[in-house]
């Protein structure tokens, strides 16, 4: 229920920016949402890979499911 919290939940991005963390961020390449979401993340935080998943739009993980888990292990075995 974000949407429904966005009102009722302290902005996090001060916190977050410039964080060295690292952090995959996975964009299906036909996902319907504009790319200044995806940007926003990537100037969020540097330190990101950027994993554009063929033949997905906004829910990988249903329409690619094993391309995204194994996208995800491989990010995490890094």
């Amino acid at each position: 229920m974000t949407l429904v919290s966005f009102r009722q939940v302290q902005d996090p991005r001060p916190k977050l920016k410039n964080s060295s963390i690292p952090v995959l961020i996975m964009r299906g390449q036909a996902d319907n949402q504009k790319w200044a979401y995806t940007r926003e993340f990537m100037d969020l935080f540097t330190n990101h890979q950027l994993v554009i998943v063929p033949q997905a739009g906004h829910f990988i993980y249903l329409e690619q499911p094993e391309r995204y888990i194994n996208t995800i292990k491989e990010f995490l075995r890094r």
